[in-house]
């Protein structure tokens, strides 16, 4: 019996010290506090893709992904701590350049980080950028290593001719080809940015139909038609123009660009603006012809030339203008002899000036008179006719 007693005392002895122990380990815990913590709230910048390969020349748009590890609602700066010179790193969300990004506890968000590769070094070459995102004494650091490579996911948008020049009556057509590099197809929304008032019409080559979109198998390329049109009054200078193709990897763009020399026109008319005059046939007839520049660029060698009826003559004093600036007119003496056979009514003469940037025509209505010696000659013999008649009548009516 008292053996029995013995070991139970023993069994609560051991009990009773399992609890004392379980009992001294919370305290411990609840008088160390958060020393003991696996993890102190804070938050974690992150990418599912830290180490990439990009061809020299490549938009790049990685994935970013910014936690509230903690419960209470948090204000995280973000910012490039440090990317090659050049590369034009931005973070980005909802087409924005992001600085800060507000998360409640617990709260994630996924943003983008987009950087162009600029440098043309080896294939193999790394380069290094560091993310940062810190709030509140809490931080978290993105390590990215980009390495050169001969191949990747690059997207080449490349105009045949980047560069085109004319008046503002022209109208401007670029040759691109849009290539994707990349080892997946890809699918891209095309764009074409002009200034305000200019139209754009990007096409597949060889269609006609306008396109939004396209999609492209690995190493496929496509060709694209730009037109341009320039508003009528656009002013002489270089404009530019930005085609783009989006992707799921980023977004390429052509740089283009349009110089208008300058809007091109002029008005061939008289001084008073009156398009008929009178003229007397066999003789010289002086008029005076303007030449006005109505358009915004100088008009040089402009010729003068005429179309007129079968037998006239027509000449320019001077025929040829050297140049005449925007806004001025020249005046042209013409010179007009109409057949000395055509009879009086009205007819139809053309003067004009040509030049490489225009040609102008004005239809002048001349009245032709008779000259005034054909006139007392015509008199003359029709007395000489009628005192013939008379003569024979006088003789021969009284037999």
């Amino acid at each position: 019996m008292r053996h029995l007693q013995f070991s139970n005392l023993r069994s609560w002895a051991s009990r009773l010290g399992a609890t004392a122990m379980i009992v001294l380990l919370a305290a411990s815990i609840l008088v160390s506090g958060p020393d003991v913590s696996i993890a102190a709230p804070g938050i974690i910048l992150s990418t599912p893709y830290p180490v990439i390969s990009v061809k020299a020349g490549e938009t790049v748009r990685l994935t970013l992904k910014v936690r509230n590890t903690g419960a209470d609602p948090r204000i995280v700066n973000l910012t490039v701590k440090s990317a090659p010179e050049g590369w034009n790193p931005m973070i980005t969300a909802e087409g924005y350049t992001v600085h800060q990004v507000f998360l409640d506890g617990g709260e994630w968000r996924t943003l983008d980080f987009e950087f162009t590769v600029t440098e043309k070094g080896q294939v193999g070459e790394k380069y290094a950028i560091l993310l940062e995102a810190t709030s509140a004494g809490a931080s978290s650091t993105l390590p990215i290593e980009v390495r050169l490579g001969s191949v990747g996911g690059a997207t080449r948008l490349v105009p045949e001719y980047p560069a085109l020049q004319g008046p503002s009556t022209a109208e401007f057509r670029f040759g691109l080809t849009l290539l994707n590099d990349s080892a997946s197809e890809q699918m891209y929304s095309l764009t074409a940015v002009a200034p305000a008032g200019w139209s754009t019409k990007l096409v597949p080559s060889y269609a006609s139909q306008e396109v939004a979109s396209l999609s492209l198998k690995p190493g496929a390329s496509q060709g694209l038609d730009l037109t341009v049109r320039p508003p009528k009054k656009v002013e002489a200078g270089t404009y530019p123009v930005v085609v783009k193709a989006t992707s799921s990897r980023g977004t390429t763009e052509a740089q283009l660009k349009v110089t208008i020399t300058g809007t091109f026109s002029a008005q061939v008319t008289t001084p008073t603006e009156r398009l008929s005059a009178s003229v007397t046939s066999g003789r010289d007839n002086k008029l005076t012809i303007v030449v006005k520049n109505t358009g915004s660029s100088p008009l040089t060698n402009v010729q003068m030339f005429s179309s007129s009826p079968s037998g006239w003559s027509v000449t320019f004093k001077p025929d040829l203008i050297q140049t005449i600036a925007p806004g001025e007119s020249k005046q042209v003496e013409m010179t007009v002899r109409p057949d000395a056979r055509a009879i009086a009514g009205d007819y139809v003469l053309t003067a004009g000036a040509s030049s490489q940037e225009i040609y102008e025509t004005a239809d002048l209505r001349l009245t032709v008179r008779t000259s005034t010696a054909w006139g007392l000659v015509g008199a003359g013999v029709i007395v000489v006719v009628a005192l013939w008649l008379y003569d024979l009548f006088k003789k021969y009516g009284r037999r």
